[in-house]
């Protein structure tokens, strides 16, 4: 069997079906990678909700040095514990807008919370839907006076949204500078975090509601990247299959060809020794049938010989 090589795919036709292949292959490996990588991140921040969601509060003098520039994702809900009391002037009473509870969204309640030791924390108090519009909370909960004792996870400061115009009284994202742009004398501010109020003097704050626990979820991202991974190897496959099958009729085009000739040529070889028999055979035959015709001449002249 004579051998081909790949000079039956080496066309056009079959370099583009090849830059086809290799480029969803190659989008297949970069999206299960991408799914891979949420599913890491998200197995990650389950193990640091899990890790410090209930776990018991400690002193926010204690609380991680993150705290103060950009809480790290590692350090994300930390149980913290202050005393002092919430600044007490209108001014300080925000509200952030467009958040969400469940289907619903609404605002969340912000009060600077200034410790005993000096510092001041932004405390999201909670949760209070929309009222008639959208622009303004249903009701402001009244903020408790005098010290309070306050438990809060801690949450990193979000960016600020410096192109959307400033509301009196209300804020696009929690983070200090757009606190310190509408409470100015706040002094000591923690910026890198902020807290969600767990309690105040061991309750829940009054008339609002209290931020859903996140979900710990991992979500499909792992199946889904193992099934990125098998298309593209279904791409790498069908090639190869493709292209052996090619090769494999390719070859037996040739094959079928070859033999085809051979035939073809015996025949040709073996064909003048064949029409030398028949002519011969014919050459014999006519020959006979000539002396044959001269013997009967022959006798025919005996006969009117004898008969004269």
């Amino acid at each position: 069997m004579r051998r081909v090589g790949l000079r039956p795919i080496l066309t056009w036709r079959w370099a583009l079906a090849f830059l086809f292949v290799a480029l969803a292959t190659f989008t297949c490996v970069r999206l299960g990678i991408w799914q891979l990588n949420r599913f890491e991140e998200k197995r990650a921040r389950a193990a640091v909700i899990e890790q410090h969601y209930d776990a018991e509060p400690i002193a926010l003098a204690d609380a991680p040095s993150s705290a103060r520039s950009k809480l790290a994702a590692a350090d994300d809900y930390t149980v913290v514990r202050a005393r002092g009391h919430y600044c007490s002037r209108p001014e300080c009473v925000l509200y952030v807008r467009n958040r969400v509870e469940g289907s619903s969204v609404g605002f969340w309640q912000l009060v600077p919370f200034e410790t005993n030791d000096g510092s001041t924390f932004l405390a999201v108090r909670g949760w209070v839907t929309t009222g008639q519009t959208d622009s303004v909370p249903a009701s402001r909960p009244k903020v408790p006076s005098g010290e309070v004792e306050l438990v809060a996870r801690l949450r990193p400061r979000e960016p600020r949204l410096s192109d959307r115009p400033e509301v009196p009284g209300q804020l696009h994202s929690v983070n200090a500078t757009d606190v310190l742009s509408q409470v100015p004398q706040l002094e000591n501010v923690l910026e890198g975090a902020y807290g969600e109020v767990v309690s105040e003097n061991g309750v829940a704050p009054e008339g609002l509601s209290a931020l859903e626990k996140p979900s710990t979820s991992l979500g499909p991202h792992l199946s889904y990247a193992f099934q990125w991974w098998i298309f593209s190897a279904f791409f790498v496959l069908g090639f190869v299959v493709a292209a052996r099958r090619t090769l494999r009729d390719y070859e037996g085009e040739e094959e079928s060809d070859a033999a085809l000739a051979t035939t073809v040529a015996n025949d040709v070889a073996a064909a003048p020794a064949r029409g030398s028999v028949r002519r011969y055979g014919a050459t014999r035959h006519t020959r006979h049938r000539s002396r044959g015709t001269d013997e009967d001449e022959e006798d025919s002249l005996l006969d009117e010989g004898y008969g004269s």
